[in-house]
């Protein structure tokens, strides 16, 4: 089994707010990019628009499920949606975790 797992938090990210804040920035250019309102979006993926809502405000802190949802919604890979002071890296044995 293959797993993501998000690492190497920097000094550049100070707590969970910067790393949800830069988060909800780069899901809401994708969305712009895409010509999508936010109800329209929230609609596409099938999730409720004032959750959705609140993750592009930085309120909410969504499942890696979700941001995968997301990520398909927006045709983009889920990396790109990370923070860039996060990566993501690949891992094999689900006893990393």
């Amino acid at each position: 089994m293959t797993l993501l797992l998000l690492y190497e938090y920097t000094s550049t990210m100070r707590n969970k707010t910067d790393f949800l804040t830069q988060l909800a920035n780069n899901i809401r250019k994708h969305r712009k990019l895409k010509s999508f309102s936010q109800e329209g979006f929230a609609k596409h993926v099938k999730i409720a628009r004032r959750y959705y809502c609140d993750i592009e405000r930085g309120k909410k802190n969504p499942s890696i499920v979700l941001l995968m949802r997301i990520s398909l919604g927006l045709d983009v890979a889920l990396a790109i949606l990370i923070p860039e002071q996060f990566s993501l890296q690949e891992l094999t044995d689900p006893d990393v975790l």
